[in-house]
């Protein structure tokens, strides 16, 4: 066990046996001072497909790993993961996902760089001080990181994003017709989606959401009565922004190359949806400053931004994640 890692990794998992083992490896193989610098926080929502198994495996070979079974959502897993941290630096990884080195490099890079009150967007990484100065995660299931890294830039905390790619895995089913069998609880895990995406991302009207199906007409308009009838929270930053508009329009890009990237893997997906002109110009112009600079639609509302020399499998991962998390 690291009795006083540098580094805390953390984040929650439900029922990803699939994907599992090769994410924990993905990220481990990567860190080669893992074992000495390093500690693995991972919250499991009471999985039932041998998740939990799995992980314990890990734990017997890692005693720098530790695992915790709550539930939880994905927000809320990850504000009791982080609780239980100790490196004077966290990031958040998401377990379903398979990472490649430019996870590392990013962290290594960030490590080696990093200056006090910042962040970096890519997993949230950065010093427990600024974190505990954000606050924790929101229980939510949607948004979450939106909601965060908008709620940094409130606070003063200047946010870096470097528009690589470093996943390697498009989710090969929508994570709610993974977790949701059958119509009526599909349909409960979409009436919350819709209801998280609200109090995460500030939307106040129903045009901030984007649906074709009547279906999700009708559960946004439930979302948006039952958050009116219960009074929670919607979480906004900006009086005429959209959260994700408004990091948007505050988030500092990092030059890839500078950090060693792959240029096979530059790139930086954007929703055009409704994005005021000015950010979208502003966006546009940044990333043409990185030679990021070729376009291919992969959605009517989502456009790739990519390097000329990005590779086809990359495009074809980017329109595959899309595809199957937004139809």
């Amino acid at each position: 066990m690291v009795e006083n890692p540098q580094v805390s990794i953390y984040g929650t998992v439900y029922n990803s046996s699939s994907y599992i083992k090769n994410s924990i490896d993905s990220i481990i193989n990567q860190f080669k001072d893992f074992k000495d610098n390093f500690e693995m926080v991972i919250v499991d929502n009471y999985s039932t497909d041998g998740t939990y198994e799995i992980l314990k495996d890990y734990q017997k070979k890692y005693p720098n790993i530790t695992i915790i079974q709550e539930k939880c959502t994905r927000g809320k897993g990850r504000a009791i993961a982080f609780d239980n941290t100790k490196g004077k630096f966290v990031f958040t990884v998401d377990f379903d996902t398979v990472y490649s080195d430019s996870l590392s490099k990013i962290v290594y890079y960030a490590l080696k760089n990093y200056e006090e009150n910042s962040l970096f967007s890519q997993s949230e990484f950065c010093s427990r001080a600024t974190m505990e100065k954000i606050g924790n995660w929101i229980d939510s299931n949607e948004g979450e990181g939106i909601e965060l890294i908008s709620r940094a830039i409130s606070k003063g905390v200047k946010v870096y994003f470097v528009p690589a790619l470093y996943s390697k895995n498009a989710i090969s089913l929508k994570r709610e017709t993974r977790y949701a069998k059958g119509v009526f609880k599909y349909a409960v895990r979409s009436f919350k989606y819709y209801r998280d995406r609200i109090i995460s991302e500030g939307i106040t009207s129903r045009e901030g959401l984007i649906t074709n199906t009547m279906q999700g007409k009708l559960l946004i308009n439930l979302a948006f009565v039952y958050l009116k009838l219960t009074n929670k929270k919607v979480y906004n930053y900006s009086s005429y922004l959209l959260n994700s508009h408004f990091m948007l329009d505050n988030v500092n890009f990092v030059d890839p190359s500078k950090i060693g990237i792959n240029p096979l893997d530059y790139g930086f997906d954007l929703y055009l949806s409704r994005v005021p002109t000015k950010i979208l110009n502003s966006v546009i112009d940044k990333l043409y400053g990185l030679n990021i600079k070729r376009i291919k639609f992969l959605t009517k509302n989502v456009v790739l931004f990519y390097s000329d020399s990005t590779s086809k499998e990359n495009l074809d991962y980017f329109a595959a994640f899309y595809q199957n998390l937004h139809g």
